[in-house]
């Protein structure tokens, strides 16, 4: 609020710092329309920031959706073009009354083979069983 209230006070005294310099006739180097023609850019610029500001907010308060809606939205938007991409995250996704849900891909046969391989630990491996008697 502090920081809102100081940046409108900065640009009100600029805007009253630029009025008296073209009313009073102050910038005496300035050619003769010189600072009426900074203040008119001056408010023109002004304005239209305060126009695209405002409009954006009212645009922005229409969207009543909650952030996780706009993410599950774009997530949707995501997943359903770039189905390569989302089998390389492990999982599947599909889409049931237009959500996305994510389950575990089933694995390829390489990669069950490679899963169920015995791996290198480091131990010694089992003594063998003796035959029985």
């Amino acid at each position: 609020m502090l920081l809102t209230t100081s940046l409108v006070a900065l640009i009100i005294a600029l805007g009253i710092y630029l009025g008296f310099t073209w009313t009073r006739g102050l910038d005496t180097d300035a050619g003769l329309h010189d600072s009426r023609n900074v203040f008119i850019m001056y408010a023109v610029g002004l304005t239209v920031c305060i126009l695209v500001y405002s409009i954006s907010g009212l645009i922005q308060d229409g969207d009543t959706r909650t952030e996780y809606d706009i993410l599950e939205d774009h997530l949707h938007d995501y997943v359903l073009p770039n189905p390569a991409i989302v089998q390389n995250w492990g999982v599947k996704a599909e889409v049931f009354s237009g959500k996305v849900f994510f389950r575990p891909a089933t694995p390829t046969p390489r990669a069950a083979a490679e899963a169920s391989a015995p791996t290198d630990t480091g131990a010694p491996p089992p003594a063998p069983s003796s035959p029985p008697v």
